[in-house]
């Protein structure tokens, strides 16, 4: 019996449509902020307490994927053993708790069509809050922070990466499903057009790295060029909007101004020591802390600092009078500083382990929101302490559950589309 049949056979109708919804739930709210995506997180948690298939023996087989979450949740707590501040590391380690939603879901009974409403259900919330955003940009609704369009959504860090996402949602959709091109081509377009009113440098990076992912999942090799040319128009469009411009020409300038070899006239000793967090702007701020971050990484290359300990390194090497920084605003050089090569060994072990299972899968739509939900991810990363912030942490998660159920069938050819159109 294939593993699709045992979970359509073996739980009960309640088990099953209880587990279908809060995959949906969780779907729905991922966009919203940290507090929405928290609620249905432990939403799913709560139903595997009471539907999970823990005998199924999931988690066992998909040890490539499980064993390095294992080990970043180990690493974490036992950083705190070395770490200079526990209290300020404490803050870090308790957030192992958001890898609990990932885990539970991956002992749900989901069936595949579950997965196909999920999608639905977070290309509706990315609409409703497009929507949101463009009645803020004609100044139909408030706007919580000045040049923030975000509609619904807490910050742009968040909805924006994940506008990317669901522009290349949409064109799987609509390019596998020719019923749905009716509103899966304009969704795409709504999607772009709102990721291009907001200042989010993530997200125009992730619309540019997940165009190939497109390329190599959806279409055959007598398309691909044409969907190269529509897919870098889509992004020289993005482009084209003010917005984007000033983001991305002013982080030129500021990389420009930081790496001058004698900035703002300071001059003998150690330049880094002389900086001035406070007065940088904000690309300058991230290339210092990435620098500080290297400087510790070099000085504790194997276990790094101790969970937290980034925020007590920096002051050293900043000197008492500099401003608090808990962490470097970069999953890479966070992980490099406080847990060394180890850590980054085992971030990179999970990240491989769920790109290779989404590209083998790639043709079944969790295959396909496994690897672009991973490239995302990586993405975002560079920018963004994304191991240790509530939103970006339950969406790795969410990648790790879904590519367990992977081995479990969820995902497979639903409704028969993947094979009906696999040839386009």
């Amino acid at each position: 019996m294939s593993p699709l049949a045992a979970v359509d056979s073996g739980p009960g109708p309640w088990r099953v449509a209880t587990s279908d919804g809060a995959l949906t739930l969780l779907m729905l709210a991922m966009p919203l902020g940290t507090t929405p995506i928290t609620v249905a997180g432990y939403g799913v948690v709560a139903v595997a307490v009471l539907a999970g298939d823990w005998r199924s023996g999931r988690l066992r087989q998909a040890w490539p994927v499980v064993l390095p979450v294992l080990g970043l949740v180990a690493l974490t707590l036992l950083g705190l053993l070395v770490a200079d501040e526990p209290r300020t590391g404490l803050d870090f380690a308790l957030k192992v708790h958001y890898w609990l939603p990932g885990l539970a879901l991956a002992v749900l009974p989901v069936r595949p069509a579950a997965l196909e409403r999920g999608v639905r259900a977070l290309a509706l919330a990315l609409a409703v809050n497009a929507a949101a955003g463009l009645a803020q940009w004609q100044g139909l609704l408030p706007v919580k922070q000045a040049g923030e369009l975000t509609g619904f959504s807490r910050t742009y860090l968040t909805v924006g990466p994940m506008l990317a996402l669901g522009v290349a949602l949409m064109a799987r959709i609509a390019v596998r499903e020719p019923t749905t091109r009716s509103w899966a081509w304009p969704a795409a377009g709504l999607f772009a057009f709102h990721l291009g009113l907001l200042p989010s440098r993530s997200g125009y990076l992730a619309l540019l790295a997940l165009v190939p992912v497109v390329l190599f999942s959806v279409f055959d090799s007598h398309r691909r060029r044409l969907a190269l040319a529509v897919g870098l128009g889509l992004v020289a469009l993005v482009g084209l909007s003010p917005t984007v411009q000033d983001r991305v020409g002013r982080m030129g300038v500021e990389m420009a101004s930081y790496l001058t070899p004698n900035p703002r006239g300071l001059s003998g000793g150690d330049v880094f020591a002389q900086r001035d967090l406070a007065a940088m702007r904000p690309i300058e701020q991230r290339l210092y802390m990435w620098e500080g971050a290297w400087r510790i990484f070099r000085s504790h290359p194997l276990l790094g600092v101790g969970t937290g300990g980034y925020r007590s390194a920096m002051r050293d090497l900043m000197g008492p009078a500099g401003p608090v920084v808990d962490h470097p605003h970069s999953t890479y050089f966070y992980m490099a500083a406080c847990h060394g090569l180890v850590g980054l060994g085992a971030l990179g072990w999970l990240l491989a382990a769920l790109v290779v299972r989404g590209w083998r899968q790639r043709q079944q739509t969790g295959g396909f929101l496994v690897l672009a939900g991973t490239v995302l991810w990586m993405v975002v990363g560079v920018s963004d302490t994304a191991i240790a912030g509530a939103d970006w942490l339950l969406f790795l998660a969410f990648l790790v559950g879904l590519a367990v159920q992977l081995s479990a069938g969820v995902g497979e050819s639903s409704m028969g589309i993947d094979r009906r159109l696999s040839s386009c």
